[in-house]
């Protein structure tokens, strides 16, 4: 019996290149991110997501000071550690016992779509690539330049730098923060 020895085809061959170099892809996009993927062969321009800290007074408890009466509560995290605050007052009428009021200060950071900040009586807003400059009694002025990883460079202070990219678990991602006085701006490049 004669046998042949098995011949691959031309076909066969560039189908077994072809798969290798999907399968590559793949798991390069899967493990570095797609975004990573995209920006390292395409390049893309860096994003901003800028916030500003937001503080109000959340109300804990109120009652009465004299009875202990409890007027009204809210559910405390016993593991937030941030400090109560208790004020008391008292009343002239003598029907009307003190009352205490106990509260805390929740901040929290809010996102805004733009920087301001004054020059004299000018308002200036740094948006993105984009600078506008507004004074009483002219109009306002529109230039191209914004917010950008060098006018952050220049105008702010490099808070944190990561070595890839993160999430804050909100959905929003950044590889460096930047704190330009009250504002933190959030990059992704």
């Amino acid at each position: 019996m004669n046998k042949k020895g098995q011949q691959l085809t031309l076909g066969s061959i560039i189908s077994i290149v072809l798969g290798i170099a999907v399968l590559v892809f793949l798991i390069f996009g899967f493990s570095t991110g797609w975004k990573n993927l995209y920006c390292n062969t395409i390049g893309c321009e860096p994003e901003f997501r800028i916030t500003v800290e937001e503080c109000r007074n959340e109300t804990i408890m109120e009652f009465n000071a004299s009875f202990g009466d409890i007027i009204t509560s809210v559910p405390i995290d016993i593991y937030d550690r941030t400090p109560v605050i208790s004020i008391c007052t008292e009343s002239n009428d003598s029907n009307y016992d003190a009352s205490c009021l106990l509260y805390k200060d929740v901040c929290e950071d809010v996102e805004v779509s733009f920087i301001s900040s004054f020059i004299g009586n000018c308002s200036i807003a740094y948006k993105p690539n984009l600078k506008l400059v507004s004074c009483p009694n002219t109009e306002d002025v529109v230039t191209d330049k914004g917010i950008s990883i060098e006018w952050l460079e220049n105008n702010c202070e490099l808070s944190k730098i990561y070595d890839e990219t993160v999430t804050d678990g909100k959905g929003h991602y950044f590889d460096r923060i930047y704190k330009c006085n009250d504002y933190k701006v959030e990059v992704t490049q």
